[in-house]
């Protein structure tokens, strides 16, 4: 049941038997049962979200690039790889690891992917993984 119906539940609950409700402790004990119904309502999870798989196809460009990094478990100048996706334009600055990949500088790789989405993703992890199906070409350049 919806968060929406069951509040709307309560309050019709409420209008219907005033009469009960207006004798003070019996109100004491129906509010307070009203809260804790709707305290636990708001402490469950309706996010059913489920991690979805997307299969992408990118260019890894043959070369890197330094680009400079703060964050809590590493400051400094870090290499990024260069990646093209397929039909887009954009180059983007790649600095993930693609999972049964190893990059070697000079080559130019064609590579089917899969990215996998986290739904429900802790704050300090990142929400997509990559993961190598297959390397589809690899050009000396």
């Amino acid at each position: 049941m919806k968060k929406k119906t069951i509040i709307i539940c309560i309050i019709q609950y409420i209008f219907l038997h005033s009469d009960y409700i207006l004798d003070d402790m019996k109100y004491f004990k129906t509010m307070f049962f009203l809260f804790m119904v709707c305290f636990s309502i708001g402490c469950f999870n309706y996010n059913k979200e489920e991690d979805y798989y997307k299969e992408v196809e990118v260019t890894v460009l043959s070369e890197t690039t330094l680009i400079k990094c703060c964050s809590p478990n590493f400051t400094g100048e870090r290499e990024a790889m260069i990646v093209k996706k397929k039909n887009d334009k954009t180059d983007y600055l790649f600095l993930d690891e693609i999972r049964g990949f190893t990059y070697e500088r000079g080559f130019e790789y064609l590579l089917l992917i899969k990215e996998k989405h986290l739904a429900n993703a802790p704050q300090d992890v990142k929400s997509v993984e990559y993961h190598l199906i297959e390397e589809l070409s690899k050009q000396k350049k």
